[in-house]
């Protein structure tokens, strides 16, 4: 937002400095970017009148002006400039004058023809308008006026970069606001009131909103306009503003944006079917020609004005070109209206169309200031003489802004703010910016302003009186705390779960909390697969993100190949992050899970070694580590995952209970995300293990008697799974046996077809005294007939 000091001054009277009071908007969060003076000072510039236009007798692209500067007399200028016209008046620098550049202007002969200065542009003077644009004074400047005596060119910008919340401070009024807030003064009253003609608008025009989208529609009518330049004074002011002056009508529309902070439209009423206006929704697969002549498709997501028989403009973003103000309009109709910030911002992005009206609606503009900011235009429309204003407007307003009103004590306000400040200065801070404040003892009962949406609760309130009255005049005070901050069993598992990822030498990934039916696509998943059941955002950023993960995996996956794909070689990372799974409930459940991926070359290839790549053991090692850390022996059964390798997948249990899953990608879904290599993945709930976890340490006695191992190889059918040998094994609740090893899986050779040869070792260890070949060899004849029984097993 740029901020002509000048202007600014115009609507409150104080004595203060551009520079004292950029200081005061940093303090109170209005960040300045920079400050730019314009103008030159007392410089040879004055006002000419051209004469005479000729072609240069040896440039084509020059043309050689007799300009009359009045008592100086007339002067030859050379240009390349072009659209000029006898008898246009325009600023011209003679000899000795300087530029804001550090020309210097000095007559000289350019192509043997003497060239007595220069056409000076704005952007000579310092102003924000690049190009060649020649400033061109009032008809009724003298000739030979000093250019210093003409208007207000010398000026301070300041730039300010408004944060989103903070749209009401887009134009002049709101900064204005602020400024009497921090140093007080006058503020000055703006003219609003205008002639009018004896002929009422409902004669001329009717307006019937038909969508949801559009809470306010005011417009007026102004016949037999006189379309022209706007005066130099309102030209300087937008172009100080951004802005690039147009014509009368157009220039005050920016105007009144800029100062009201309330874009206007202006349309050819003469071009208006049937003399109404119908503000509605888009129509799927509708078109419309746009001022920039290009057809847009629209969507029911727009809001589009338009008569009963085409659209005229796509309301907020930009006009139709079929309803445009040209040189032959005679009669138009302003608009002045508030539209949902969702839709505009929605149909500004899917357009790629952005302008400072756009940019307004979106960040909500004042639904009650429609019909003043209208009839602000209007007084200037009056007051340079555009046209002839009928009597009247139309404003229909279906459903009445309601005011938002806050309750709170003084006192809560200075404990939140470790502050003493008298409720009587509270509540004059408020009443400085606008708020309507009533005092019941401690207790403040106050009234938000319209254009304050970002206003809503007491936090706000505090906030407000904050940086009014200071941060730099808070001092710091320290509460002790009543209670000492600890972890949550939870935290602390979280922070120790990382601390084990970073042992392990993983490094973090932080990716996209958004995820995207694409890349479930990508991941061949089914339709009705959990990772699809998202919570859907209402305004999605793109279709990559169209709603809050279920899972860890895709985000991991994508990293992978964004690793892979670069020529990462080997890729170790790790996540722990929270996903969404939508309830019946308004609000959505949320967990956190870890998330492990792996893939290429675990060790490089070196004098010692070879290249080792990591395989499925690596990723169930990390698993086994992680919950054993947390004193939980995991489980571990086949999954049947669609994403994963077939036989190299699983899911982990926890006292049977399903916690996660880990294995390697299906090869054919790593070839569609550009992956080359093996890799691997794991994802588990942190909520889910912490159910299990018992933050008391147990200790177990050190064995006193010696322990004993044995070596079991038997032969098995092939569709046998390893966790249901295991699990047999367990079932017999053998207290002697403390720990089952699969050591060794054969197949082939002289194994039969369909058959697989597995290796178990075992631990055995008896508290009470030494054990004895007996008792070991009783428990293992146990353990094969068992085996022999369930499976079929051969002792091989």
């Amino acid at each position: 937002m740029k901020i002509s000091y000048e202007w600014l001054m115009e609507l409150i009277e104080i004595d203060k400095t551009p520079e004292v009071i950029a200081e005061k908007f940093y303090m109170s969060g209005l960040e300045v970017e920079t400050m730019i003076k314009t103008g030159i000072g007392k410089q040879n510039i004055v006002c000419g009148e051209i004469k005479k236009i000729e072609k240069h007798p040896k440039a084509d692209l020059l043309s050689v002006l007799t300009v009359d500067c009045g008592d100086i007399g007339e002067k030859t200028i050379i240009t390349n400039m072009t659209g000029m016209k006898t008898n246009d008046k325009l600023l011209v620098g003679l000899e000795g004058a300087e530029f804001k550049s550090g020309v210097v202007i000095k007559p000289a002969k350019i192509k043997e023809v003497q060239s007595d200065g220069m056409i000076v542009r704005y952007e000579d003077l310092g102003l924000p308008y690049k190009g060649d644009f020649a400033v061109y004074p009032d008809k009724n400047v003298k000739n030979g006026t000093m250019y210093a005596d003409i208007d207000k060119f010398e000026d301070t910008i300041i730039e300010v970069d408004l944060t989103a919340n903070r749209g009401d401070c887009l134009g002049l009024n709101g900064i204005a606001r602020e400024v009497y807030a921090q140093f007080g003064g006058t503020k000055r009253d703006q003219e609003i009131s205008y002639k009018k003609t004896s002929n009422h608008i409902d004669n001329e025009m009717r307006v019937e909103i038909r969508t949801k989208n559009c809470l306010r529609y005011c417009g007026a009518v102004v016949k037999n306009v006189k379309i022209a330049p706007s005066p130099l004074w309102m030209q300087l002011r937008l172009i100080k503003s951004g802005i690039r002056p147009i014509n009368n009508i157009v220039d005050i529309t920016n105007y009144i944006m800029m100062e009201c902070n309330q874009p206007l439209h202006a349309f050819d009423m003469d071009k208006i079917a049937e003399r109404k206006i119908i503000v509605r929704d888009g129509g799927e697969n509708e078109i419309l020609t746009t001022l920039d002549e290009i057809d847009r498709k629209l969507t029911s997501d727009d809001i589009i004005i338009s008569d009963p028989k085409a659209g005229l403009c796509i309301g907020g973003v930009m006009g139709g070109q079929i309803s445009e103000v040209g040189d032959k309009t005679v009669n138009i109709f302003l608009e002045s209206a508030f539209f949902r910030p969702q839709n505009i911002r929605r149909t500004s992005k899917r357009l790629g169309l952005k302008s400072e009206s756009s940019y307004r609606f979106e960040r909500t503009i004042d639904i009650e200031n429609c019909d003043r900011s209208l009839k602000r235009a209007l007084y200037f429309f009056d007051k340079l003489g555009v046209g002839e204003i009928c009597d009247g407007i139309i404003d229909v307003y279906p459903g009445k802004y309601e005011e938002r009103k806050v309750v709170v004590s003084s006192d809560w306000i200075n404990n939140k703010l470790g502050t003493d400040i008298p409720v009587r200065t509270m509540s004059d801070i408020l009443e400085s910016l606008d708020f309507e404040v009533s005092t019941v003892n401690n207790e403040l009962c106050i009234v938000i302003p319209s254009w304050r949406g970002d206003v809503s609760i007491k936090e706000d309130i505090s906030e407000e009186i904050a940086r009014i009255y200071g941060l730099n005049n808070i001092k710091p005070t320290y509460k002790p705390s009543e209670n000492a901050a600890h972890y949550t069993p939870f935290q602390k598992m979280e922070r120790d779960i990382r601390d084990l990822c970073y042992g392990f030498g993983l490094d973090e990934a932080l990716n996209l909390s958004f995820v995207g039916s694409s890349i479930f696509d990508k991941m061949r998943l089914p339709t009705d697969h959990d990772f699809r059941n998202i919570v859907k955002l209402e305004d999605p950023l793109s279709d990559e993100a169209q709603g809050m993960r279920s899972s860890l995996i895709p985000g991991m996956i994508r990293t992978l190949s964004l690793n892979i794909t670069r020529k990462n070689k080997s890729v170790s990372i790790f996540e722990v992050g929270n996903i969404s799974i939508p309830t019946q409930n308004e609000l959505p459940d949320e967990y956190t899970h870890c998330s492990v991926a792996l893939a290429g070359i675990k060790y490089e290839k070196d004098h010692t070694n070879e290249e080792t790549l990591f395989d499925y053991y690596d990723i169930k090692g990390i698993a086994d580590s992680i919950f054993r850390y947390f004193g939980e022996v995991p489980a571990y059964r086949q999954s049947e995952e669609v994403y994963l390798h077939p036989y190299q997948q699983s899911k982990i249990f926890i006292s049977g209970e399903e916690v996660g899953l880990l294995g390697k990608i299906n090869p054919i879904i790593a070839d569609s995300f550009d992956i080359d290599t093996d890799c691997f993945v794991m994802e588990f709930s942190i909520h889910k293990l912490c159910k299990f976890v018992n933050p008391k340490i147990f200790y177990k006695e050190i064995p006193r008697y010696p322990s004993v191992e044995r070596d079991l190889s038997v032969i098995i059918p092939e569709n046998i799974k390893s966790s249901q040998i295991i699990d047999s094994i367990n079932s017999l609740n053998i207290d002697i046996l403390k720990n089952i090893k699969i050591f060794d899986i054969y197949r082939g050779g002289s194994i039969e077809k369909d058959k697989t040869s597995i290796a178990l070792n075992f631990y055995f260890n008896k508290q009470s005294a030494t054990l004895t070949d007996t008792e070991v060899e009783e428990k293992m004849t146990l353990i094969l007939n068992n085996l022999k029984k369930s499976f079929g097993a051969v002792l091989r």
